[in-house]
């Protein structure tokens, strides 16, 4: 550092204590002291401090910069490329480029596509993530300010049929991968009619208007061997696994085991059956399930009831009853009806298990026990919760195969094979509660049977001075207004949750709306309410109305996209990937 003046300081004195010729006058002795080194050190320490705090702030930042890469940057660049790979999917399964030429053209229009904001497409993660959040925090179909509000009939169906007081759910078992098992060499000849005296048309047996109640017995058994042996269905599975005459005599004991209740009879089991026979049909189920699963499936709903009585769950668990202690309050009913069903399947006569290998009858058993079990209402709305969570997952993949006739293989995968248990499931507790999915010719009937089954329980409870469900008291309910209830917060939700994966079913969910303005009239017609309360029930049909008419417009908007594009499955503009990102790929 150069020398500087100011680095010299002079010290003098005011007076001399010794007299000395330098202190002569107004001289005075003065004293320099040179501070230049220790000023040049102080300087260049300062200069180190500063070049040290540069260095550790350079550091921070190097580290900080790294840690968010890691634990930011890096998780988003893969959860937005997991995105882009999913739309990616969607939009090879929809279509198929097959001219050469066109394929570098239709990538670039791709990539131009897929330049979506990275901030968009976080948004649109967020949005899946806060609806999945928003259905696994929900804790009931309604709150308490609403539960006021309802009516009686309303109440009933939310604390009588649906239980959310007896919570008690068994944990899912993980679904099966579907296999192709060795089955038994086919009984009968393929062109061979079981069901040869069935005088029903087949094509009346093969839609959604075949009124059961209608039928004798002896047609009834003729309808459930032509499902089970003679239709496309009971060509794999029935026809594989059975012979006609254990089969017959499988019918004839379950029948002999249901009782002759309103509802819960033989007849009943037929109706489910033929849901079910219908569902797994419309469903293409043969491309996600094996034939094992189907059969079973179809087993379970003939003895999904089988020696019911007429009383409900609560009431059991309310009068100790000898099944509720047996199964510890825990789904009492469903637990006896697949004792039931193996125990009829122990006589050798009636096994219709017994062409099954071991390891298929144990899917097989499976797949009855789950499957009735999961009857219970007490498991219905966390079933609503649970598809619609697999939903907002493969919302995707579920909006693009609303357009298709054919099953998509990302579809399949994705959707149908990952959750093959909870579909079997559902579809059984569907059929079981279908009759407000019928025409309402066939509706109204099955209605006015379970609700004498309630009013019979009432009479019993109050019999016993024990307390009367909601539904039970004939003194106090309206039938239509328990109806509207009935369909409106219990069939409803589930039907909607199940037709936005499975579209085919959508001519049910119209029919329910149909039917909710019927017994809307119907309650008018008896009652003459208020203008106000008419008001809230058309309300409700309109907002049902409304949901039906958004699930027509997505498959017609899926059909749609899909008609613009070219010849061969070749994309104009790559339409696909502008829907496909917006509707929110499974995260």
């Amino acid at each position: 550092m150069p020398g500087r003046k100011d680095f010299i300081v002079l010290q003098t004195i005011a007076e001399c204590l010794l007299q000395r010729s330098s202190c002569e006058g107004e001289a005075k002795v003065g004293v320099y002291f040179d501070f230049s080194l220790p000023r040049k050190l102080e300087a260049a320490m300062d200069m180190s401090l500063v070049i040290f705090m540069l260095g550790v702030m350079l550091l921070c930042t190097f580290d900080l910069s790294r840690t968010l890469d890691k634990i930011v940057l890096h998780p988003l660049q893969r959860m937005l490329g997991m995105v882009r790979t999913m739309t990616s999917s969607i939009l090879a399964e929809v279509s198929s480029i097959h001219d050469v030429e066109e394929e570098e053209a239709d990538s670039e229009d791709e990539n131009f596509d897929f330049q979506v904001s990275e901030i968009k497409l976080l948004e649109i993660v967020l949005q899946r993530l806060a609806k999945l959040s928003s259905i696994f925090m929900q804790q009931n179909v309604v709150n308490d300010r609403e539960m006021a509000e309802m009516s009686l009939e309303g109440r009933g169906v939310i604390v009588d049929m649906m239980q959310l007081g007896n919570n008690s759910n068994e944990g899912r078992s993980r679904p099966s991968v579907p296999s192709v098992g060795s089955s038994p060499a086919s009984i009968l000849k393929a062109e061979e009619a079981v069901a040869w005296r069935m005088q029903t048309e087949k094509g009346m047996v093969d839609s959604w208007g075949l009124d059961v109640l209608r039928l004798e017995v002896e047609e009834i058994d003729n309808i459930i061997l032509y499902m089970l042996f003679d239709s496309m269905l009971g060509q794999r599975t029935g026809r594989n696994f059975a012979g006609v005459a254990t089969f017959q005599h499988f019918l004839d004991v379950t029948n002999q085991r249901y009782t002759s209740q309103p509802y819960h009879c033989w007849v009943h089991a037929t109706d489910v059956l033929h849901t079910i026979y219908r569902i797994l049909s419309l469903t293409q189920s043969d491309k996600w399930i094996t034939e094992v699963e189907q059969y079973a499936l179809m087993v379970s709903a003939i003895c999904h009831d089988v020696g019911h009585f007429g009383r409900t769950n609560p009431f059991l668990v309310e009068t100790k009853h000898d099944l509720a202690l047996r199964y510890n309050d825990k789904s009492p009913l469903e637990n006896m009806h697949c004792a039931t069903l193996f125990e009829i399947c122990s006589q050798p006569c009636a096994d219709v298990f017994k062409g099954l290998g071991r390891d298929n009858y144990s899917k097989a058993r499976k797949v009855c026990i789950s499957a009735i079990l999961h009857t219970d209402n007490a498991h219905h709305f966390e079933m609503v919760k649970d598809i619609s969570k697999i939903y907002e997952l493969a919302k995707a993949f579920c909006d693009v195969q609303a357009g298709e006739h054919v099953l998509t293989t990302v579809y399949t995968e994705e959707v149908m094979q990952k959750n093959q248990l909870v579909w079997l499931q559902l579809f059984l507790h569907l059929a079981d509660v279908s009759n407000p999915l019928k025409p309402f010719h066939i509706c109204e009937p099955w209605a006015h049977r379970v609700l004498d089954e309630f009013f019979d329980q009432g009479d019993e409870e109050k019999r016993l001075g024990i307390p009367v469900g909601m539904l039970n008291d004939r003194d106090k309910i309206c039938r239509p207004a328990s109806q509207h209830g009935f369909i409106n917060f219990l069939v409803a939700p589930l039907v909607f949750a199940t037709v936005r994966i499975f579209q085919p079913l959508l001519p049910l969910a119209d029919q329910m709306s149909l039917n909710l303005a019927s017994w809307k009239d119907l309650w008018v017609e008896e009652t003459s309410p208020p203008p106000e309360e008419v008001a809230k029930k058309v309300a409700d049909i309109n907002r049902v109305k409304d949901e039906v008419k958004v699930l027509e417009e997505r498959a017609a908007a899926e059909m749609r996209i899909m008609r613009c594009e070219g010849p061969g499955g070749n994309r104009r503009g790559s339409r696909r990937v502008s829907v496909a990102i917006p509707s929110g790929g499974g995260v």
